[in-house]
């Protein structure tokens, strides 16, 4: 069996055309048993601020809702530096496209107050979906950064992911990968999101290792109150976060109301 091995050493870039960011590369090993998920040693994240880590699926079919998830995204960053001003929980985001060959950094870690909008100049979908290597990379990166800060410095964690279709284009990590990755880190109190249209959502959040608390059917022409309904959620994992609570009682006490499932247009 052809297993993908992350190496410890190189580098290699998350591209934007503005700045360079990495993630681990990954070296082809023979093995017979997947390790990559049982490697993954996730350090425990904090609560003082928040970091959101968005990741887009910008693959060619969502071409078709291009300019609604352009205004939707923007709505998500709308209501954050709202709930910023209103609980006085310094947030900051970081957004990442994949497009099926890459994973590329739209903005890194930004306040939310001083992120620029995204745009038809920086979303432009195509591609395929590799949302397994987007996840697992962009995790690996996320605990890079958590290892080098001291605990009492640390941010709680929201990793929001959301896709229009199928996994196809993922090379290194599997789903066995991922679901051991999540289940590890919510152990250490990150929190997680699944957004799914055209698939179904439950279902492969469920391979993913997400629960129905923080899992969300959604139709592509109701982009804005997807978004909405993302960014409501998030504010109270934060909220929950910086209140001390662990990641089950997180997701509890902010899953996903009846009225966000229904205006997403998903249902359940």
């Amino acid at each position: 069996m052809t297993y993908i091995k992350p190496n410890p050493g190189p580098f290699s870039p998350i591209n934007n055309g503005m700045w360079t960011s990495s993630i681990p590369t990954a070296t082809v090993v023979q093995t017979n048993t997947p390790n990559l998920g049982a490697a993954f040693k996730p350090k425990k994240a904090g609560k003082n601020t928040s970091h959101i880590v968005f990741l887009l699926d910008d693959s060619g079919s969502m071409q078709s809702c291009r300019d609604q998830t352009i205004s939707g995204f923007n709505e998500f960053l709308d209501g954050q530096i709202q709930d910023a001003k209103d609980t006085g929980i310094k947030t900051f985001v970081s957004l990442y496209k994949f497009d099926g060959s890459s994973l590329n950094s739209v903005f890194d870690h930004m306040d939310v107050n001083e992120v620029q909008k995204l745009s038809r100049r920086n979303y432009n979908p195509r591609g395929g979906t590799n949302l397994l290597d987007a996840m697992g990379g962009v995790m690996m990166k996320i605990n890079t950064i958590l290892s080098e800060t001291k605990k009492d410095k640390r941010e709680s964690v929201i990793v929001v992911a959301l896709t229009d279709g199928e996994e196809n284009s993922s090379r290194t990590f599997r789903n066995d990968d991922i679901k051991q990755m999540v289940e590890k880190a919510e152990a250490k109190n990150w929190g997680f999101m699944f957004l799914g249209a055209n698939v179904d959502a439950f279902a492969v959040g469920a391979q993913f290792g997400f629960s129905h608390h923080n899992t969300m059917q959604y139709d592509t022409s109701n982009m804005g109150a997807t978004m909405r309904s993302a960014s409501a959620m998030s504010s109270r994992m934060k909220t929950a976060y910086a209140g001390g609570m662990d990641t089950n009682l997180a997701y509890a006490s902010s899953a996903f109301t009846d009225v966000e499932r229904d205006v997403s247009g998903g249902g359940e």
